[in-house]
């Protein structure tokens, strides 16, 4: 599977973690939405393009109205079966 995702500048807490919630489509075209506790590149990898875009303002998104309700499912649920 494939998924294009847009990051967002909505900051939650999940477990005592901070997360930020990012919206995306698979190729298949189902909206998804996910948490984001971290990305990494590859310690051998030139991360200079990466690091210059990912630290870009990006506008902020509207709220997610169910937000809330989306943390609680994964907490009740568990990361893995999310």
């Amino acid at each position: 599977m494939k998924v294009t995702v847009i990051p967002s500048d909505i900051v939650t807490d999940l477990d005592g973690m901070k997360v930020r919630l990012w919206t995306g489509t698979t190729e298949s075209g189902i909206a998804v939405t996910l948490l984001v506790r971290a990305v990494v590149v590859h310690k051998d990898a030139d991360c200079t393009q990466f690091e210059r875009e990912l630290t870009v303002k990006l506008p902020p998104l509207e709220k997610h109205e169910q937000i809330e309700d989306l943390v609680e499912r994964v907490q009740k649920w568990g990361a893995g079966r999310v």
